[in-house]
């Protein structure tokens, strides 16, 4: 499947800040959202858009296979509504269940076309979203929240030869320098403060007058500043950084993968 190159999908719309973003920067955008009451009120809020062609909101779940599955909707903290239970109720957060459908990631993509760019990022399923996605038919760009497991080998089998892992509060790429430094520090406002100053140092919390603030997915990645690495690079920082995070308080950081292959890199580098 050809990319089409003016498309970007937003897998966990959430509060639809991504979304707006995206068509901000003249995309045609797929947002793809289980909340059915984050879905109405984003259907308000961006009706013009959608009225034009320009957005479509899908109200389902990622799943293995087309049906219905319980979804667990986080009250206290709306980001955290997953599948799983014990992600929507994490730290004794109150939580409710509503029943959604289901279909899975490769039959959006066939419907809806193969993005440029693709944002995932859904709380426990990010890996069916990636599982689904086949060598000939893979977006040019595509983010994913770290987790455990597979996920930088699953992109390497795809043809993704091109990564970076991003923070997301400062949406630059990982300084293991910086975590090391915070791992001293005690205090998460702190921790906070130090990786947000160094994202507006990069220039990585703007782009034109667009200011991307703490719980976006930042810019599209061949904006984001610093180096492209192979794998094997990539494998070694989210190694180190995984190591310094174990030994030091949680301060509620969280980070990106962010891939492509070598000629899309050598592309934006030309342009």
């Amino acid at each position: 499947m050809p990319v089409t190159r003016d498309l970007a999908f937003d897998v966990g719309m959430h509060d639809a800040r991504d979304t707006a973003y995206y068509l901000s920067q003249k995309l045609r955008v797929v947002a793809v959202e289980a909340n059915p009451a984050l879905v109405e009120r984003a259907s308000v809020r961006f009706a013009s858009e959608i009225a034009q062609g320009r957005l479509t909101i899908v109200c389902v779940g990622v799943g293995e296979s087309a049906g219905d599955a319980p979804f667990w909707v986080c009250d206290d903290h709306l980001e955290w509504s997953s599948f799983d239970r014990a992600v929507a109720s994490r730290n004794g957060s109150r939580h409710h269940e509503v029943r959604v459908l289901v279909r899975p990631f490769d039959e959006l993509l066939a419907e809806h076309g193969v993005p440029r760019y693709c944002k995932i990022d859904i709380e426990g399923n990010d890996h069916l979203c990636v599982d689904a996605i086949q060598p000939e038919g893979r977006p040019e760009f595509l983010s994913v929240e770290l987790s455990r497991g597979p996920l930088l080998q699953r992109m390497s089998e795809l043809g993704y030869d091109r990564f970076k892992l991003i923070h997301q509060m400062s949406f630059c790429p990982v300084s293991t320098r910086l975590q090391e430094f915070k791992s001293r520090v005690g205090s998460a406002k702190v921790a906070h403060v130090l990786e947000r100053s160094r994202g507006l140092a990069r220039g990585s919390l703007l782009d034109g007058r667009w200011w991307f603030g703490i719980g976006s997915s930042g810019p599209l990645p061949d904006r984001t500043p610093g180096a492209w690495c192979s794998k094997e690079e990539v494998e070694a920082i989210v190694a180190k950084v995984r190591a310094i995070d174990a030994k030091k308080p949680s301060y509620g950081e969280w980070y990106d993968i962010h891939a492509t292959s070598s000629q899309n890199v050598d592309a934006s580098e030309q342009r």
